[in-house]
């Protein structure tokens, strides 16, 4: 670390010699990197927020997640009225499936979490913009990512499982080092 600038919230961290992440999702493309990224999450998750010298963090919770869907989907709606009805649908779904989710460990979470917060180095793998770290479910951060590659996959391929082998590659990883939430 350089430094920290605490009236502007920033902190200023030497360069790094790597890639993002984003720019690995290829069709059949390189697995390690999510691999990495996946124990790094693990690891990020298994620190204790004391250590970190942050013992109030503020919660985050499935029920945070869901209000935020809640509200991309109402202005999604209001943009395309001719699909207002399925998107509430979709939205009353999303919301009860989440709800039905098992809860998984409550740690310091990143809350915002997918493959542009990530530089993967020969040697080491950072994870990026944490100014939302909070205390939440694991679940959060894990399944965001696997969301982002399924998007992605579906919006550049047609196809939500086209990053299959990156997307299993990660959750591998990040079991390596800590259990997944059930189900994953």
């Amino acid at each position: 670390m350089l430094g920290i600038l605490p009236e502007a919230q920033i902190w200023l961290q030497e360069r790094v010699e790597g890639r993002l992440l984003r720019d690995l999702l290829a069709l059949g493309g390189e697995i390690a990197p999510f691999e990495a990224t996946g124990r790094a999450l693990a690891q990020l998750h298994r620190i204790p927020t004391v250590a970190l010298g942050m013992p109030e963090l503020p919660a985050w919770s499935i029920e945070d997640e869901i209000a935020v869907l809640t509200d991309a989907l109402d202005r999604a709606a209001r943009v395309r009225p001719d699909l207002a009805a399925a998107l509430h649908e979709l939205s009353a779904d999303l919301g009860a499936r989440a709800c039905a989710l098992a809860p998984g460990r409550v740690t310091g979470i990143h809350r915002d979490f997918y493959p542009d917060q990530v530089i993967v180095g020969p040697a080491r793998t950072w994870l990026l913009d944490l100014d939302l770290f909070s205390l939440g479910d694991v679940t959060i951060d894990i399944a965001n990512f696997v969301a982002h590659l399924r998007e992605f996959g579906l919006r550049r391929w047609g196809e939500a499982k086209a990053l299959a082998g990156q997307e299993e590659a990660f959750l591998a990883g990040y079991a390596a080092i800590a259990p997944l939430p059930e189900p994953m």
